[in-house]
């Protein structure tokens, strides 16, 4: 067998080979509603910047897992948590734990239970449930709706290349995620969304991901992307970052252009759904068109033989 590189890959195989339809939550009726089901894992070496807080990985593993539920407007009940615990101090872990109370609380849900275990690296895996009445999927888009996100992109990359600059900011912009429950309930609600995701991944692979899933294209305008303020204020290229980096967990949706997003004054529209053979394309300020990579968080991923 002859693995596929790059995380994007290996989740298609997955997909495939089990014949799961890709959404950012499995999808079980429950009477007239559904059940939301999804998992995520965060590791230290992977997820977590050298003297990241314990606490902030404790929110952040929790928070991850409720942002997937939100991507499909659903309300988050509860979630279990398997974790792989190195040799910590009792400080450590106890603030890990207060990092996921502390997250629970802030969104009205429960830890049920989990799993432990020992092991070389930290990493905390949950498994969170959701309900909603009529999820949002990643499918529904048509050329001519509009596309819109939730709030900045580019805070996940300001917050990590701060932290790694050693600038005395960016844990918080990086991992204290604030999943968009709330949009995601009243997007659900509004009847104007016709797709919608958590975009954790970076906007460009998360818009290849809905072209792939609609066999669609998209066009979105430079000037209309909301940037992070701080990240003006670091020295890299602030679109490439939100564009490519990852780690907002805000929303892009799908709106019916005919009712232009009333009623979502939460939203900024950045473009338009385009037919497939358009491309996925971003309109620079100049007026130049520039096609965007298929390319975002998780990218450098290999299996071990291939690094």
């Amino acid at each position: 067998m002859i693995w596929s590189k790059g995380e994007r890959n290996l989740v298609k195989q997955i997909n495939s080979f089990f014949g799961i339809e890709e959404d950012d939550c499995s999808i079980l009726p429950l009477g007239e509603g559904k059940i939301l089901l999804t998992t995520d894992t965060a590791s230290k070496s992977s997820d977590f910047p050298k003297g990241t807080h314990s606490w902030f990985m404790g929110w952040y593993s929790l928070a991850i897992n409720i942002s997937d539920i939100a991507g499909m407007g659903g309300k988050p009940l509860g979630a279990l948590l398997a974790m792989t615990v190195p040799d910590l101090r009792k400080e450590e872990f106890g603030e890990i734990l207060q990092g996921i109370y502390d997250c629970s609380s802030a969104y009205s849900i429960k830890v049920w239970g989990g799993d432990t275990s020992y092991g070389e690296e930290l990493s905390i895996t949950g498994t969170c449930v959701g309900l909603a009445s009529k999820p949002l999927k990643r499918r529904g888009l048509k050329p001519g709706d509009l596309l819109a996100v939730t709030g900045y992109l580019g805070k996940g990359g300001a917050g990590y290349f701060a932290m790694t600059g050693d600038l005395g900011w960016g844990e918080k912009e990086l991992l204290r995620v604030e999943p968009r429950v709330e949009e995601g309930l009243a997007l659900a609600k509004s009847g104007s969304a016709t797709a919608c995701m958590d975009n954790s991944d970076g906007l460009a692979l998360s818009l290849h991901q809905l072209g792939d899933v609609n066999g669609v294209g998209f066009k979105i305008h430079e000037d209309r992307l909301p940037l992070y303020p701080e990240l003006l204020e670091l020295d890299i290229d602030p679109v490439e970052v939100a564009l490519y980096f990852g780690g907002d967990f805000e929303l892009i949706t799908g709106l019916k252009r005919e009712e232009g997003g009333k009623d979502l004054s939460f939203t900024k529209i950045i473009g338009e759904v385009t037919e497939k053979e358009d491309g996925i394309k971003m309109v620079k300020r100049d007026g130049s068109m520039m096609d965007l990579e298929e390319r975002g968080y998780g990218q450098s991923w290999r299996f071990a033989d291939e690094r």
